[in-house]
């Protein structure tokens, strides 16, 4: 959904105008209510569907989501709670969204709270607790929450009390939230949608929610072990359909008992409706799955009903693997296979051709895929959307032709390569780039970087790292994004001799969220942050600066940050990778 600027005179006009059934949906992301009072409320009722994505600093006037969340139709609530201590008013709020709804639209309720990490955890659960409306909803996702001041047994109470009021409820997200939770009837009996990501779990206790929980369909585990029995309980459940199981960093000792190996990937087959599968240690890549070509041969059954393949990482996976299943990919979308360090040509041309589907693939870390594999790739599968090959180091300008020719193509992350400015230029017709990387790639020296700058739309390029590159031109190139590059929201460039001057630049970005920098003077540091204290940067959220040289007494850091973060408290800095949080 596109994200629009709207004053509350203009957005009123709008739901005045329009009629139900033409503005079936409507996505609100608020930042400052103040200006939303009571007289919007009979608008708002218009709408068929609301979807309401709340992003409040302290200062927002809470007595508006009253107001808004009595849209007679709206089906979802969505609240990004960073900066909020309290949400007992909002709660409030929802509690009486309940007794304005009736019948049908009132058993399709979604409640969504994000950022719950600064919460009053007891009173936030309690008030949650108590609330009427919890039998209704149909989707329950709270991150955060718990997360920094930890479990204890009156917690643990009333969030087993706040289970056990979920009768209707169909997908359950628990995101960096308590540690295991039991799931009692009759939410066992209806759940089809499982995701615990936050404390790691125990092999026996992610298999005791999924023997509990018969109706699964989607299951999202962050483990502290992979092991085959695990597998087991997976294959038992009749209409599974995605399974996502990640790792958590954890002693040595403890992956030392890892058993996940071609015996649990084979087991997997036997899921009749599976068709996304992503088992990937991101926290350890350092030590590898015990998948090989093997558990891809014997896998025969599961592979033609994928859509979506992650696996990571898998060093004993060579070229006969992939090349075997290939030809069985038709329905594929999404293939990700990271730290494979054996595969050298995995794309054969003409199984690659039956894989028309393709619109997403990430092989990393792999020395000794070439050009010709890639261009092969890119001949085969004309619908790629994302093509992610960092750290495949033999790779250099003799692909960029067939890229560019990826007519749908959007995001392109080519770190730690031998692409050079030659390659770069030829990727500036390759109109639909949204997001590029050529972090530490370091035969670009600028000049095709500055072509593409200028060549590509301005409205296009959201997202351009091309950090670790310390011959760029970087005053050259911020001045040409700033002149042609309207629409980037995120940014990352090498050191910046004269930062406060460049930033000047990147003042005509409006949509710019996130920047990171490199070296930046200590005598810079006080008219840095004087730039960004004014209302220069008015989208942005996120300012890193990495290899500063400063005071190097937190406290003075802190001191430093303190104005900026008082006047601008949705915005983190981080100077030296310390936040700046006064």
């Amino acid at each position: 959904m596109p994200l629009l600027a709207l004053s509350v005179e203009l957005l009123r006009n709008i739901l005045a105008t329009f009629e139900p059934e033409e503005l079936p949906v409507l996505g609100l992301l608020i930042r400052s209510c103040q200006s939303l009072r009571s007289e919007s409320e009979g608008a708002l009722q218009r709408l068929s569907v609301l979807h309401l994505t709340w992003q409040c600093t302290p200062r927002c006037e809470l007595d508006a989501v009253s107001a808004i969340v009595r849209a007679k139709a709206a089906r979802r609530i969505e609240i990004a709670c960073d900066h909020l201590d309290s949400l007992n008013r909002v709660m409030d709020a929802i509690a009486g969204y309940q007794d304005v709804l009736g019948g049908e639209a009132s058993q399709r309720h979604e409640l969504i709270l994000r950022g719950c990490h600064r919460l009053d955890t007891e009173d936030f659960l309690q008030s949650l607790h108590n609330s009427t409306f919890l039998g209704e909803l149909r989707r329950l996702e709270i991150q955060g929450l718990g997360w920094l001041v930890g479990n204890t047994p009156s917690r643990h109470a009333l969030m087993q009390g706040v289970m056990g009021h979920l009768q209707s409820c169909l997908s359950l997200s628990l995101l960096e939230c308590f540690p295991t939770l039991s799931i009692e009837a009759p939410l066992r009996h209806r759940l089809t949608e499982l995701v615990v990501v936050g404390e790691p779990l125990k092999t026996i206790d992610a298999q005791t929610m999924i023997i509990t929980c018969r109706c699964l369909q989607v299951v999202h585990f962050r483990l502290t072990q992979f092991q085959n029995q695990l597998a087991y309980a997976l294959a038992a459940l009749p209409g599974i359909r995605s399974i996502t199981l990640e790792d958590s960093p954890t002693p040595d000792d403890a992956r030392s008992v890892d058993d996940f190996s071609d015996i649990g990937f084979a087991k997997l087959a036997q899921c009749a409706q599976l068709q996304q599968l992503s088992i990937s240690r991101r926290s350890s890549p350092l030590v590898p799955l015990g998948i090989t070509d093997i558990g891809l041969m014997l896998a025969d059954r599961m592979i033609p009903r994928l859509t979506s393949l992650v696996m990571y990482p898998c060093p004993k996976i060579t070229d006969a693997g992939v090349q075997h299943i290939m030809p069985d990919l038709a329905r594929l979308e999404v293939l990700e296979l990271r730290g494979c360090m054996q595969l050298q040509n995995p794309f054969v041309a003409v199984s690659v051709r039956r894989m028309r589907s393709l619109q997403s693939v990430h092989i990393h870390s792999s020395p000794s895929i070439t050009d010709d594999t890639v261009t092969q790739l890119c001949e085969g599968a004309p619908m790629l959307e994302k093509l992610v090959l960092p750290g495949c180091r033999s790779l250099g300008d003799g692909c960029s032709a067939a890229i560019a020719a990826l007519s749908d193509l959007r995001t392109l992350v080519l770190n730690t390569t031998m692409i050079s400015d030659a390659g770069v230029i030829a990727l500036a017709s390759a109109s639909k780039l949204q997001g590029l990387c050529l972090r530490g790639c370091l035969s670009v020296e600028g000049p095709g970087l500055l072509h593409l700058l200028r060549h590509l739309g301005g409205s296009v390029l959201q997202l351009l790292d091309v950090s670790g590159i310390p011959h760029l031109p970087t005053a050259e190139i911020l001045e040409t994004i700033g002149l042609c590059q309207h629409g980037l929201r995120k940014l990352r460039v090498p050191q910046c001799a004269v930062l406060p001057d460049l930033l000047r630049h990147l003042c005509r970005l409006p949509r710019l969220e996130y920047l990171q920098c490199g070296e930046c003077h200590a005598g810079h540091s006080q008219e840095l942050l004087t730039l960004l204290e004014r209302p220069l940067f008015p989208s942005l959220r996120h300012f890193e600066l990495t290899g500063s040289t400063g005071p190097a007494d937190k406290v003075a850091w802190k001191r430093l940050g303190g104005s900026i973060q008082n006047s601008r408290p949705g915005l983190n800095i981080i100077m030296n990778s310390l936040l700046l949080d006064p």
